[in-house]
């Protein structure tokens, strides 16, 4: 309608795409990509004053200009590589659907940057202080503690598929799901402990009911999801500190510490990889990288007391 009374150019314009692309995602419940999607471009539409581009004039300049706007704003490697990776995937999403030509992308040209991340796992002796943990009077804290130890108990299930486990997705011993970020179905044996935690919160007598006290209306499940991870991420920081861990705590600790404690106890790589839903053996490297290098140092320290 634009284009034909006013003549503005609307087809192939980055921005007007970002949205498009931003809608899609929330109709289609990808809260999370969407969220991504959205906290790029509300970047990309600062470092462009608002300004309406086209794709052709993405180019690899301006990707540097793009680069050296989120240095100057202190961002991290991997805080940038999140902006880029983003932008590279909306600019392939627009070349598959004829809004960008594939003779100007830009990305053949451009590398993007990565820092391997802290190392985030517990030991084994870490993780038997948290399970004797003492909590205190506060729900939340208590919640935080079993939240912790049920994802550790299920394989290192994240918290939003946690959070989404209804009581039907247990039937006899076993828990289905599916994972929220690859769709790969899951089937995993709940052992004593892990039952010993859901009771707390659940009989199990309603179906549909959510499994954990995280979400309660449904419709607003996103929010109430991302709510509920900030408060026990909170929680959790607290115990660590107690504690005195030697990393800080978080929901996402429990499923790097089932891998590196499941490769200590000599499980493979290639069952830990399918474990935890991986597409391949080098993601899961990721998570072990730090146990490698300690046992090459242990290696090493014996050679050298050899001589």
């Amino acid at each position: 309608f634009e284009e034909r009374i006013f003549g503005k150019k609307t087809k192939g314009m980055v921005l007007i795409y970002f949205q498009e692309i931003i809608n899609r995602l929330m109709n289609a419940n990808k809260n999370g990509n969407a969220s991504a999607y959205k906290n790029t471009y509300g970047v990309f539409a600062k470092f462009r004053k608002n300004k309406e581009l086209s794709f052709a004039e993405l180019n690899y300049r301006m990707i540097i200009q793009f680069e050296q706007y989120l240095m100057n704003k202190g961002l991290t490697t991997n805080g940038i590589s999140f902006h880029m990776r983003t932008l590279r995937a909306l600019y392939n999403r627009a070349i598959k659907e004829g809004i960008a030509q594939q003779e100007d992308y830009p990305f053949s040209k451009y590398s993007i940057k990565r820092e391997k991340t802290i190392h985030r796992a517990l030991s084994l002796e870490e993780m038997k202080k948290i399970k004797q943990y003492q909590c205190s009077d506060n729900f939340y804290e208590q919640l935080a503690k079993d939240i912790f130890l049920l994802s550790f108990y299920l394989r290192g299930i994240s918290f939003i598929d946690l959070a989404l486990l209804k009581v039907k997705n247990i039937e006899a011993n076993r828990l289905y799901y599916k994972r929220s970020k690859t769709k790969d179905i899951f089937n995993i044996e709940l052992a004593s402990e892990a039952f010993e935690i859901i009771y707390k919160y659940n009989d199990l007598s309603d179906k549909e009911a959510y499994l954990l006290p995280i979400i309660k209306n449904e419709e607003n499940y996103y929010r109430e999801y991302k709510n509920a991870l900030r408060l026990i991420n909170k929680k959790l920081k607290i115990i660590g500190n107690n504690l005195e861990l030697s990393i800080p705590l978080s929901s996402y600790v429990a499923r790097h510490s089932w891998a590196t404690i499941a490769k200590r106890a000599g499980i493979s790589t290639a069952v830990i990889s399918e474990s935890l839903g991986h597409e391949t053996e080098e993601i899961t490297q990721v998570y072990l990288d730090s146990f490698e290098n300690k046992v090459l140092d242990e290696a090493n320290n014996k050679i050298i007391k050899l001589l």
